[in-house]
């Protein structure tokens, strides 16, 4: 008989060798982050599906865009917010419901304010991103890039 942890991933697999990656909050600003990680995940190559997630876009750097999470098509495994900090919450419902496993949050002006609606916010990201099975990155950093 099998051990089964032998045949199930490392929990951190999906992090460090993910299938699929979107870029929540990419541009078409050369300047913004969105466009970057964007960019540097076409040039890596980064081997699987790079999906860009932008409201009113239909292409960035060449690659089709989506408007929401949920409308690509094929599993993501990591998502990086590049949205601002009062979308980050909305975000997190949307990976729970696509099945993400990961979530780097570039986005900052969390807790790192001090301000306290600021502090009540990312405890609730934690929250809702632990009962949905999706291990966070971040906030405010450049997570494994």
């Amino acid at each position: 008989m099998k051990n089964k942890a032998a045949t199930q991933p490392h929990p951190l697999e999906l992090i460090f060798r993910p299938r699929s990656v979107a870029v929540v909050g990419a541009s078409t600003n050369p300047e913004s982050q969105g466009w970057m990680y964007l960019k540097e995940l076409l040039e890596f190559p980064f081997k699987g599906p790079v999906y860009p997630v932008a409201k009113g876009e239909s292409r960035i750097l060449g690659v089709r865009c989506y408007s929401a999470l949920g409308e690509i098509e094929g599993p993501v495994d990591h998502v990086i917010s590049c949205v601002p900090h009062h979308q980050v919450l909305s975000l997190v419902d949307d990976c729970v419901r696509k099945g993400v496993r990961c979530l780097h949050l570039y986005t900052a002006r969390l807790a790192e304010t001090q301000l306290p609606e600021r502090r009540d916010l990312e405890r609730q990201i934690v929250r809702r991103a632990r009962e949905g099975g999706v291990r966070v990155i971040g906030p405010n950093c450049m997570g494994i890039y």
